[in-house]
């Protein structure tokens, strides 16, 4: 199995940056650190070292969804896609599989496997139109494409309309929030889809391991039809 190299220089700059974005920001700022956001930047930063984007970023989600609902089967999904993807957890990931052990030992726990799933590939969805989004294409055809990548994925759940997924996707990343980076700028707003877009900017430049993860997965887009395009 791939396992981390946690002496990686790159790594741990690359940790760093995360650690002063959220701890150092939340300290300045008066405000608390959103466990959530902070798991799945520090899984996905680790992840990218040892896996594909795509993989990376369905993991690092499950284990932010983790964090926000508690639901075991979140963390049962990490131990099998990263078995399955020849891969050691990573600290990330580890500290959210021993919180999941200890909650089912003491009772502390919701959610069933079916809204796992459910839920699980929509998000997948909506990653793909993240995904197009930063490629170049418009919203129109990046959930078009997600759709369609929806229908071949998943056949036996329930499958979303065009509006749907565009809503739901706006919903999630474009919604107007407000920055945790806005030091001395006031109520400075920003959306989930620019915070992304940022950080994967600066792995551009930074990281030549991420730099060809998106050359193979903009292939990967490319290749995928729109609604209708089967």
């Amino acid at each position: 199995m791939k396992t981390l190299d946690c002496n990686d220089p790159e790594l741990i700059k690359s940790m760093e940056n995360v650690h002063s974005c959220h701890i150092v920001v939340s300290k300045q700022l008066d405000i608390p650190v959103n466990i959530a956001l902070y798991t799945y930047d520090k899984a996905i930063t680790e992840l990218k070292f040892i896996t594909t984007q795509k993989i990376a970023a369905q993991l690092a989600e499950l284990s932010a969804s983790w964090k926000k609902e508690k639901n075991p089967y979140y963390i049962d999904l990490v131990s099998i896609i990263c078995n399955e993807a020849n891969i050691t957890p990573t600290p990330a990931l580890q500290d959210c599989i021993n919180e999941a052990a200890k909650a089912r030992f003491y009772g502390e726990l919701a959610g069933t496997p079916d809204k796992i799933k459910t839920e699980n590939a929509k998000s997948a969805a909506l990653l793909i139109i993240l995904n197009c989004i930063y490629a170049g294409y418009d919203l129109d055809i990046s959930v078009g494409k997600a759709t369609t990548w929806h229908k071949r994925s998943y056949p036996n759940l329930k499958q979303y309309t065009h509006q749907t997924l565009a809503r739901y996707y706006r919903n999630t990343y474009r919604k107007k929030m407000k920055s945790p980076y806005s030091i001395g700028m006031g109520e400075a707003m920003t959306t989930q889809e620019k915070m992304c877009f940022a950080s994967w900017d600066r792995f551009k430049i930074n990281s030549s391991k991420f730099r060809e993860g998106r050359k193979i997965f903009e292939k990967i887009i490319a290749n995928l039809p729109r609604e209708g395009e089967f």
